[in-house]
């Protein structure tokens, strides 16, 4: 009867666990489409482009602030990605309900475009639409992150075959795709499809080998909240140091360290 009761007990906490950590990443998710949206609103949409790094307005600091999370949130979603798939088996069926996923809604904005007058029927437009993700590949989201769920069965069975020295492998990448892009000014090894790998392969340490430190909320909600105030301080101090110096750099050097998803502070 005990025993019964204390299973029952640990069963309940476990199912309750596990929907509350699946509602956190569903939040995350949320805010993470946020962001992309908030970023896309500043840089695509000509806003940018009327600001003066030698003349900076609390306006425009505020906008910057506002839009500069884009790439992390990338980040977040490939993170995402790994800690589930590094535990499960990928199917044709899931590929393809993510290709055609895509390309239903890029089909879609292409109709309402044509309608609208801004997308013209070529042949550069048609075959865009009909192989645009195999174009785009390095170049887009969709195109690489494709090719990232194409390589998860091999990046599985890597992982089992590392075990625990997986971080080495997560240390060596994450150091010459963050480190040395960031401080080194070294953007020549930044790759789309090899930085998604890296987060994949990271998200699968953090699940599979989880640390007393990791899973220890008040450790890294300090350490969230550190590399947010340093990422902001960048932007800040990056406009001060322009305007100081009377660097001829456009307002987007401001945003160095989270400029693209593999910077130091939009994956740290």
């Amino acid at each position: 009867m005990n025993t019964h009761t204390a299973n029952g007990l640990t069963t309940m906490h476990v199912t309750t666990s596990t929907k509350q950590r699946l509602s956190n990443l569903e939040l995350l998710r949320i805010l993470a489409m946020f962001f992309i949206v908030a970023h896309h609103s500043v840089v695509n949409s000509g806003i940018a482009e009327q600001f003066d790094i030698f003349h900076i307005t609390p306006n425009m600091i505020f906008l910057q602030l506002w839009g500069m999370w884009g790439k992390t949130a990338i980040n977040v979603f490939v993170l995402i990605t790994g800690y589930f798939m590094c535990t499960s088996k990928l199917t044709w069926q899931r590929v393809a309900k993510i290709y055609l996923e895509a390309k239903f809604y890029k089909v879609i904005f292409f109709v309402v475009f044509l309608v609208a007058g801004y997308e013209k029927i070529s042949l550069k437009s048609i075959f865009d639409l009909c192989f645009g993700y195999l174009r785009t590949i390095n170049a887009g989201f969709v195109g690489s992150f494709l090719v990232l769920y194409l390589l998860i069965p091999f990046m599985n069975a890597w992982i089992e075959k590392l075990g625990r020295d997986l971080w080495k492998l997560v240390g060596l990448f994450l150091t010459i795709f963050t480190v040395t892009s960031t401080f080194f000014f070294n953007s020549n090894v930044f790759h789309y499809v090899f930085w998604y790998m890296t987060l994949y392969l990271t998200a699968a340490w953090f699940r599979l080998y989880p640390s007393k430190w990791t899973n220890d909320k008040k450790i890294t909600g300090i350490l969230f909240a550190v590399s947010v105030i340093l990422a902001y301080c960048s932007v800040l101090a990056i406009n001060f140091l322009v305007d100081f110096l009377h660097m001829d750099r456009s307002w987007m050097f401001s945003y160095y360290f989270v400029s693209d998803s593999n910077k130091f502070f939009a994956f740290w």
